[in-house]
This record gives C-alpha cells, structure tokens and sequence, in this order.
C-alpha cells in the first residue's frame, strides 16, 4: 500500500499535468482566435502579449480575452464565451 507522501506526490504530479495542458491550450486559443478575427477581417488592438484584445462593435468596444475565450460588451457587462460567437455577433451587427 502507498504511504500518505507517495500519494500526495501522484497527486501533485497530475495537478501539475494540468496546468501545463491549460496553459497550452490557452496559449493556443490566444493564437488561433487572433488569426480568426483576421481571416474575418475583424480588427482589434492587442494588449499583454495578446492576453486581451480590445474589438469594436455597433454598440461599443468589447473586450475578449482569447485565452480562456471570454468576451464582455463594454456597455453591457454581461460575460459571454467563444471566438466563434463572437465573430457571428459581430459579423450580424448584434453586439
């Protein structure tokens, strides 16, 4: 039977697998979604390394972060999510 430290160091070693596939896939997500945006011709300014990218839209800016795909209209303060919706929203004029 393991002892208490063998665990907790198995423990630890999966919580640290993923951390390092949520910041993979996060980086990923930042690189990929400012590509999107441009191949749909959306312009934006990029803040913090393209952490946060600052858009605009019929009602105002918007702020999306790309990492973690979070989107806020600055006008609305209502948290929504996905490069893809985003893009569709724009793309309609809606936000």
């Amino acid at each position: 039977m393991p002892t208490h430290q063998q665990v907790d160091r198995h423990e630890l070693a999966i919580i640290i697998a993923r951390s390092k596939r949520g910041q993979q896939k996060r980086s990923n997500n930042r690189q990929s979604s400012a590509v999107m945006l441009a191949q749909h011709g959306i312009e934006f300014e990029s803040k913090n390394g393209g952490a946060h990218l600052i858009l605009q839209g019929v009602n105002g800016l918007i702020d999306f972060w790309p990492g973690p795909g979070k989107w806020i209209v600055r006008s609305e303060q209502r948290e929504r999510f996905g490069v893809k919706r985003l893009i569709e929203a724009i793309e309609a004029k809606s936000i």
